[in-house]
């Protein structure tokens, strides 16, 4: 904006207003980090997946249903509010028609709260330039994993609705509310509880699978009248961070510190092409991996079949679920005895680790991931 072309009062006006708002947010993010009840509360730190050795997901923070970091069209991301990254939250899916369907995003409290207190939170939210519909804050005492979280079941903790947005800015609306504490708060899950589906076209969707995403920025949960930090505060941020797996169920911040994963990666070139026929040369690797595990206190295997996206969504559907069910039968054949703690599922192209854009990348796709989990070996 060229000022020489207003009058000066008006040029004055917008001089107040536009430091106003900086001291304002140098203000609100200062304080982001006093007292906050969130870890990672601005994003920066960046998680490095253990099975993929690669950068997937903002430490601290988690996806639940599926258990992944969603893709998305960077085209279709905003520029982040402060700093170089934000989160990326997931809201609803224009194909998947129901909210049975929706992933949610979720975190471990630094510290538990008092019953009766109340707390504030505070954030930035960006629904890049689509319609705001909402969000939700969940707490529970539970950490849940896909199969047991009935979404439809919960009632919000917090409800944001456009009327709790103000100061708009580049797309970024700031959002400030107060909760009180019932005291069973251990874990928060954010998303869309909604029992009805938020009104999306097909040409909004922000990747190939149909998702509709807000990004927020900057978010603050901080006791109204300031309290000591419980004993506990450094240590439970120090477990956020330490689980750096993303993309399986075995993801739990919660889970007991004596609990070892470890996720193994049989690509395509095992099968037969197209088929989940293991090749004969191959099965001495596998016999390696049964090794391996019999060495150690299994508590539970999960096997995933995937596939690039090439062919039909049935056939790659078959496909994956067949490679899948061809790797539990060859451990049951020598490991008889795990057969309840061996699952097996297919996810078909829905979990890509690479671009299918190019040949390197299906085949990276093309891949059956096998998730170990278990205490200690065995002596």
């Amino acid at each position: 904006m060229r000022f020489a072309l207003l009058p000066r009062k008006y040029v004055l006006t917008i001089l107040r207003k536009n430091i106003l708002f900086s001291l304002l947010f140098l203000f609100k993010v200062g304080n982001i980090f006093a007292q906050n009840y969130f870890a990672n509360a601005d994003f920066e730190a960046i998680n490095n997946c253990t099975e993929f050795h690669q950068d997937c997901a903002s430490e601290a923070w988690f996806y639940l249903k599926p258990a992944v970091t969603p893709l998305i069209n960077n085209y279709v991301v905003p520029k982040p509010f402060s700093g170089k990254d934000l989160l990326i939250l997931p809201v609803e899916n224009i194909y998947k028609k129901t909210s049975k369907k929706r992933t949610f995003v979720y975190t471990m409290l630094c510290c538990p709260l008092q019953i009766g207190k109340n707390y504030k939170v505070c954030f930035y939210i960006n629904s890049a330039g689509k319609a705001f519909h909402g969000i939700d804050f969940y707490f529970s005492d539970k950490e849940y994993i896909s199969e047991n979280f009935n979404n439809d079941s919960l009632t919000p903790s917090i409800h944001i609705s456009t009327e709790d947005i103000s100061n708009e800015l580049a797309g970024w609306n700031f959002v400030e509310t107060i909760y009180k504490a019932n005291g069973k708060e251990k874990f928060c899950y954010v998303g869309n509880l909604s029992k009805s589906v938020f009104d999306y076209s097909p040409i909004e969707r922000m990747n190939k699978e149909g998702d509709i995403f807000y990004f927020i920025d900057d978010i603050s949960f901080k006791p109204v009248i300031t309290e000591k930090l419980c004993s506990q505060y450094q240590l439970n941020i120090e477990s956020l961070f330490a689980q750096n797996l993303r993309h399986t169920e075995a993801a739990l911040i919660n889970a007991s510190q004596d609990l070892i994963k470890d996720t193994i990666i049989v690509p395509s070139v095992f099968f037969e092409t197209d088929k989940a026929t293991l090749k004969p040369t191959f099965k001495i690797a596998l016999n390696k991996i049964i090794q391996k595990i019999t060495e150690k206190n299994i508590s539970k295997i999960e096997i995933e079949g995937h596939t690039d996206n090439t062919g039909t969504a049935e056939h790659n559907k078959e496909l994956s679920i067949a490679r899948a069910m061809t790797i539990k039968s060859f451990f049951l054949e020598k490991l008889p005895f795990l057969q309840e703690q061996i699952t097996a599922l297919g996810r078909s192209s829905e979990v890509p680790i690479a671009s299918n854009k190019t040949s390197e990348g299906k085949a990276k796709n093309r891949r059956v991931q096998i998730v170990l989990s278990y205490t200690t070996s065995k002596k």
